[in-house]
């Protein structure tokens, strides 16, 4: 079986992980996968825009009943509890011109500018981009909250591949979290939580059949 085709295979096979092996715990070295995942996903203007909580002691999954006290989130804690890792993705609340500066320097301290005139270029055309975005604070913050969800996806589809579960958790009370891990004074909020590590028997979601629209519903082919 060619690689493309593998691909395809474990897509299929992924699925909303409803229950988790609390025995089956992942290696260090796919935790170093993940966390390599999470910092290199695709980022808008590579603005990286994300900090994250990596959570996988009992005591910080206790810490995240903060966030599932009562309906309808209630039901999503034992989940999160099962899971071998619990990743909270957290969104910056502003992308400063002093955070651009740190990032216009990073990415010159990593050679990405072989002529200085780049550096100008890049730093111009990334400030350019924020200013229409800044004109409007609601649509900045959404626009930081796509990057967000670009990195899930990004960081669901490499777990996919390395045939590990994962499930993607909206249904927590993430201004609860935000306070019980004092998030907004570091200038962060809660967006979305993963739980991942491997299903148990009793993750019936496992069993059952994709249900996806056809092709030629999606796609429009030019």
């Amino acid at each position: 079986m060619n690689n493309q085709n593998n691909i395809t295979k474990n897509l299929q096979k992924r699925h909303a992980t409803k229950a988790f092996d609390k025995q089956k715990q992942l290696s260090a070295e796919q935790i170093a996968t993940i966390e390599a995942t999470l910092r290199l996903s695709p980022s808008s203007v590579n603005s990286q825009p994300w900090h994250f909580l990596l959570i996988s002691s009992e005591e910080g999954k206790e810490r995240l009943k903060s966030g599932a006290q009562a309906p309808p989130f209630v039901g999503n804690f034992p989940k999160v509890r099962d899971s071998s890792l619990v990743v909270i993705f957290c969104a910056k609340t502003e992308v400063s011109d002093e955070y651009l500066e740190e990032l216009i320097e990073l990415e010159d301290q990593a050679g990405r500018f072989p002529l200085p005139e780049q550096k100008v270029e890049g730093n111009a055309g990334r400030m350019g981009y924020l200013s229409i975005l800044r004109q409007d604070p609601s649509a900045t913050q959404a626009w930081i909250n796509q990057q967000i969800y670009l990195n899930l996806g990004f960081t669901m589809a490499t777990l996919a591949q390395q045939g590990i579960d994962s499930l993607a958790v909206e249904g927590l009370d993430f201004a609860a979290l935000d306070a019980e891990f004092d998030l907004p004074a570091q200038g962060l909020n809660a967006k979305v939580a993963l739980a991942i590590g491997y299903g148990s028997v009793e993750n019936f979601n496992a069993k059952l059949p994709k249900a996806r629209w056809p092709e030629d519903r999606v796609f429009t082919k030019l």
